[in-house]
């Protein structure tokens, strides 16, 4: 996603998009038209440069999805429609994440590493359905010339999509996502300013509706990333699957992680803004074959895939898969203390902890940080102690602590 949170803050009070110019957004703030998540420059631009030079993401404080429904919403009237198989392609992705799930061999198996303190951002993904939506268009409430004829504002998405889940029955929350695909010739931009828009500032983003509780839809808006229009402002050079979807699905993949790590813009970003994908934006990384139509990177279940590479903290550079670093205590803080005392263990490779003991009693814990985890010491336990965390990586056993 491509334009700074400092910069997104100024233009917009916004968060998130899958940005066509600039660099990196994530804000939490609201716009008054919705939240936005994201950014991504557009084509192969090197949106990532700046952002892969920062600092690793940190925790904000705000939640992470621990598992995800996916629905995909393709929003076309009588009259719009998309290239022959371009739904049937993104919703067999849909479902190879779906059933790849908790693998460690694809990118979205990186995201296990961030957490909200009450466990880490699982790759559990679930694809639960694919829905049209006829409704027609409103009356264009924006302009993304010269790209496309019809272009609707963030709030007129919104409002169709909170109509559409109301009529349908479908279910919201914060483990629930609706990616909404428009046809060729509709775009979208922010507001009705028309300053930052489809193929020329975005190339999608995800948001949120509501407030974070039970009642929040999260979404995201996905452009036609291969608009003819638009030229390569959106594509992407390879299409193993010889259709326009391919496009479409690498920026898919941008805003699913990026949602399933920062859903409500107060989670996990760093200091510059830039989310787990938006550091990588347009870096693809090694290939792992080609078919008849185009190289590869990503052979996820039965699907092969051209996607652009995530964020991993525990390596400090993009990666197209999970590196599953073993943890280490190396020391804590106090050095003892009666049971409720918080109490700080310090180490390496924490991120993505499941499990924080005392003498084998199990005790609430808050991933502060890779080096960081704090910890209470759990009723029943006395004398001398050892520590341990678990991560995906293993079990780390610190020296002996007094529970005195």
């Amino acid at each position: 996603m491509g334009i700074k949170r400092t910069l997104m803050l100024a233009m917009l009070l916004a968060t998130g998009a899958v940005l066509a110019t600039g660099t990196a957004s994530a804000v939490d703030s609201q716009n008054p038209n919705g939240h936005f998540l994201g950014a991504l420059e557009p084509g192969a631009a090197g949106g990532a440069v700046d952002a892969a030079g920062s600092p690793n993401l940190s925790w904000h404080g705000g939640p992470v999805m621990h598992s995800t429904s996916v629905y995909s919403v393709y929003w076309a009237p009588p009259g719009y429609g998309y290239q022959a198989g371009y739904s049937a392609t993104i919703d067999k992705y849909f479902q190879d994440v779906a059933t790849d799930s908790g693998k460690t061999s694809n990118v979205y198996a990186i995201d296990k590493q961030y957490t909200d303190g009450s466990g880490p951002a699982l790759y559990a993904s679930t694809f639960t359905g694919s829905l049209t939506d006829t409704d027609p268009y409103p009356a264009s409430g924006c302009s993304d010339a010269p790209f496309t004829p019809v272009c609707l504002t963030d709030s007129q998405l919104q409002s169709e999509l909170k109509s559409f889940v109301a009529a349908k029955g479908l279910p919201r929350g914060m483990s629930t996502i609706y990616f909404v695909f428009f046809p060729i010739g509709v775009g979208s931009c922010f507001d009705s300013t028309s300053t930052s828009c489809t193929y020329s500032q975005y190339c999608a983003y995800h948001g949120w509706i509501g407030s974070g509780d039970a009642s929040t839809i999260i979404y995201a808006n996905m452009p036609y990333a291969d608009q003819p229009s638009a030229g390569s402002n959106c594509d992407i050079e390879s299409s193993p699957n010889g259709n326009d979807a391919d496009a479409t699905i690498n920026v898919t993949s941008h805003e699913h992680n990026e949602a399933i790590t920062d859903p409500l813009g107060n989670a996990w970003y760093d200091s510059g803004g830039y989310e787990i994908g938006d550091k990588c934006a347009w870096t693809f990384g090694q290939q792992l074959g080609s078919t008849q139509y185009g190289s590869y990177n990503q052979a996820i279940s039965s699907g092969k895939y051209e996607l652009q590479q995530e964020w991993s903290n525990l390596l400090s550079s993009c990666a197209l898969t999970a590196v599953i670093l073993a943890p280490q205590i190396t020391s804590f803080s106090p050095g003892h203390g009666r049971a409720g005392t918080l109490i700080t263990l310090t180490g390496k490779n924490l991120l993505g902890a499941t499990q924080a003991q005392l003498r084998g009693v199990s005790t609430s814990f808050t991933v502060v940080s890779t080096t960081r985890v704090q910890a209470r010491v759990p009723a029943g336990v006395a004398g001398l102690a050892k520590w341990t965390v678990t991560t995906p990586g293993g079990t780390a056993t610190s020296a002996y602590f007094c529970a005195c």
